[in-house]
């Protein structure tokens, strides 16, 4: 029975080793069959820059759209469009008949005008003259009553004013101090005397109703009071002194009336003063003005009417200068070398307005449309790259010139921004409005540790990055910082270093296990 179950076993186990023969070889065999996806990459240090791209036209920085001033019919038009002109070149000519003829009549009115001018001889109206005079001689008499100083009468009216003041001055102070000696010594002493007298029959009553009260006791106890309190009262008003307000009243009356004679003495003073030099100037200058007035109106000229006169040979010399400037203004020419983009009239026509446009094709650069999201990374002098759709192998250097302040409406809700590129010089046949690509390095990183792009998986819930770095026959998740990426590949700030290599894909290639001592 053992042997039985040994070779049992014995069968068992050559069957388990068959079948695990057969299972790798049918594993190899499968292995060999299927294609390896993985690849191995280096982290290396190298050069690194940021760009943003955007497409835009050529056009010209100077530029401008030539219009007339007036209008007029054209007689002369020697450019066209695509003549390149020099600064001064004659574009246009307009009929000037019209034109000369309406400086013709704007010369003569201003003849007319000046004639005016000089004839406008009338005589003096004579109410003015005769008001003039009048004020002539009032002026004069004020200086010559001035120089001559005051009268006797004006004198003596004046002493009498200060008399006057001076006696009102000396009434209130005596009632001043009637008010303050109203209350004499005898009035006092009364008082005093009074007082005494009751606060001795005071004390007198209260020792007798101390030893023995009854209701007789008990009103001259009253009525003895009652006097006291009344002497008492006497005695402090007349103590006091006089009423304040009485005096108070006397001391204003008094001040009121220093105040008089102060001002009474004042214009005494005044009046018997000699003139200042300042008030005789000032007289002598309103005679002077007098004087001028009165010979303004013997003169013959009204201010009025010379001033419509003047005022018209004005108006006739500013139209003179308006129909010189339209003649001059019937002539059109080129404000700087450039070249002719569109004539809007033709020979015979009547023409007003914009009727040449012109460009300055030394001037040319590119404008792009940069969405709002690249506009931040830009800044004037940042350098590019600029290919044209006509000749796309052709790349040109360029430098950011300047930005549009304010975005470009876009009815599809993408906001935009004018960026100015600069258009280098080149034997290319360019044309305006032709399509430009631009590349806008908008950073540079010099020995930096990069790997390619396909080397980094990203967790964007976790806001991560990681790498799966090749150890061997083995390989491990190590999570990186990245910094600056372009096309190709990304910068790793934080994880890895040069020389580490990385696997992109799932798989080791088989002849990577192969190096590392697989089967």
């Amino acid at each position: 029975m053992k042997k039985w179950i040994w070779i049992l076993i014995s069968v068992v186990a050559l069957a388990a080793v068959g079948w695990w023969g057969i299972t790798r070889q049918q594993a190899a065999a499968t292995a060999a069959d299927t294609p390896q996806t993985g690849e191995i990459v280096t982290a290396f240090m190298g050069e690194l820059a940021a760009s943003a791209t955007a497409s835009g036209r050529v056009e010209p920085s100077r530029q401008a759209s030539l219009a007339l001033s007036t209008s007029g019919i054209v007689t002369h038009l020697p450019v066209r469009v695509g003549d390149v002109v020099q600064a001064g070149d004659v574009l246009l000519q307009l009929d000037t008949a019209d034109l000369e003829l309406a400086l013709a009549n704007a010369q003569q009115s201003l003849l007319s005008a000046e004639a005016s001018l000089a004839n406008l001889q009338t005589p003096p109206d004579p109410l003015k003259v005769a008001a003039a005079e009048a004020s002539l001689a009032s002026a004069e008499a004020s200086l010559a009553t001035l120089q001559a100083g005051a009268s006797e009468q004006d004198r003596i009216i004046a002493e009498a004013d200060v008399r006057s003041a001076e006696a009102n001055l000396y009434s209130a102070s005596a009632q001043l101090q009637n008010t303050r000696t109203s209350i004499s010594e005898a009035d006092r002493l009364a008082a005093t005397a009074r007082l005494e007298r009751a606060r001795l029959n005071l004390e007198q009553i209260e020792e007798r109703t101390a030893e023995f009260s009854n209701q007789q006791l008990h009103d001259q106890l009253v009525a003895a009071q009652n006097e006291y309190a009344q002497a008492q009262a006497n005695y402090d008003s007349v103590m006091a002194g006089a009423d304040p307000n009485a005096v108070n009243a006397s001391a204003a009356d008094v001040s009121a009336n220093a105040a008089r004679v102060e001002n009474a003495e004042t214009a005494l003073d005044s009046l018997l003063a000699p003139p200042t030099a300042q008030e005789i100037a000032s007289a002598q200058v309103q005679v002077a003005q007098a004087q001028l007035n009165l010979e303004n109106l013997l003169a013959g000229n009204s201010a009025a009417q010379l001033e419509v006169a003047e005022a018209q040979v004005a108006q006739a010399q500013l139209n003179v200068a308006n129909a010189e400037a339209d003649l001059a203004s019937a002539t059109l020419t080129a404000p700087f070398e450039g070249l002719v983009t569109a004539v809007h009239v033709a020979e015979g026509e009547v023409a007003s307005g914009v009727v040449i446009e012109l460009i300055d094709k030394s001037s040319l650069e590119v404008v792009l449309s940069v969405d709002e999201v690249d506009i931040g990374r830009l800044q004037i002098g940042q350098p590019a790259l600029i290919t044209l759709e006509a000749w796309p192998e052709v790349e040109m250097e360029s430098e950011l010139l300047r930005i549009a302040p304010q975005a470009n409406s876009s009815a599809s809700g993408i906001t935009s921004y004018d960026v100015y590129l600069s258009l280098p010089a080149t034997e290319l046949p360019l044309l305006l409005g032709m399509t430009a690509n631009a590349q806008l390095i908008t950073a540079e990183l010099d020995e930096v540790l990069l790997v390619p792009n396909a080397a980094i998986a990203a967790n964007r819930a976790a806001n991560q990055y990681s790498v799966t770095r090749v150890l061997g026959e083995t390989t491990e998740t190590v999570i990186v910082g990245i910094g600056l990426q372009d096309e190709n590949y990304t910068q790793i700030t934080s994880g890895l270093n040069a020389g580490d290599q990385l696997l992109i894909g799932n798989v080791l290639p088989v002849f990577q296990f192969q190096l590392n001592g697989g089967n």
